[in-house]
């Protein structure tokens, strides 16, 4: 009688044993599992720290990312198709980290010369014009003499209005209300496009953000040539 009953206790004894076994597994599994989340969480947090320090070492025009794109046709559709594309990859690659934005375009190269007047294409320092715009630009210039330019509207046959900095017009002796002629430099028979200086400005802060690395903001960077940047409305 007494070996019978005994056999039900060695058995809970065995199947007491093995569960202290089998918690001292689990337990070790859910202990290494939790240091290995921790360890993750940990060196998560080291790396963001590390890239934080080395991003705070770094000037602010140092992360700005440029976006360009060349050889694109002045046509309203094309133009407003060309800017949904970008927005949409500079949204889809900078996953929200993004700031501020500033867009500009600049035209190919004009040669400029005042009324009634052509370029003499065989003298190497003759001036070059571009036709830019920028966005929000009246929020970051002081205009000094004239107005902003208005938008040229489309169809009309008047001169297209333009700003011009303060060191290019005292320069090149550039007044409010001159007006130069633009000749395309890929076609030397296409007629000139009339430009029309409606006002000179300078930057608020030439060192601000906004204009990016470029120190000389409104005015372009000196050349064995003059070069003209006017700005005009990005409607224009």
């Amino acid at each position: 009688m007494i070996r019978f009953r005994s056999l039900p206790v060695l058995a809970l004894r065995r199947m007491l044993g093995n569960w202290r076994l089998l918690s001292s597994v689990v337990a070790g599994t859910l202990a290494a599992a939790a240091i290995l989340s921790a360890t993750a969480v940990y060196a998560d947090a080291i790396r963001d720290l590390g890239l934080r320090f080395a991003l705070a070492q770094q000037p602010a025009t140092a992360l700005d990312v440029r976006v360009a794109e060349g050889n694109v046709p002045v046509a309203a559709v094309a133009y407003e198709r060309l800017r949904a594309r970008q927005d949409a990859l500079v949204s889809a690659a900078l996953h929200g980290a993004g700031g501020a934005q500033v867009r500009t375009a600049t035209t190919a190269t004009f040669y400029p010369a005042p009324p009634g007047g052509t370029p003499d294409l065989q003298d190497e320092r003759r001036p070059r014009a571009n036709l830019v715009f920028r966005s929000d630009l009246p929020d970051h210039v002081t205009v000094i003499q004239g107005v902003l330019p208005a938008p040229l509207p489309r169809g009309a046959g008047s001169p297209v209005l333009a700003l011009i900095g303060v060191d290019t017009a005292a320069a090149q002796r550039i007044g409010v209300g001159d007006t130069l002629r633009l000749f395309p430099f890929w076609d030397e028979h296409a007629a000139p496009l009339t430009v029309q200086i409606s006002g000179i400005a300078r930057a608020r802060d030439p060192a601000e953000r906004y204009w990016g690395p470029v120190p000389d903001a409104l005015d372009a960077p000196a050349r064995s040539w003059p070069t003209y940047l006017l700005y005009v409305p990005e409607a224009t």
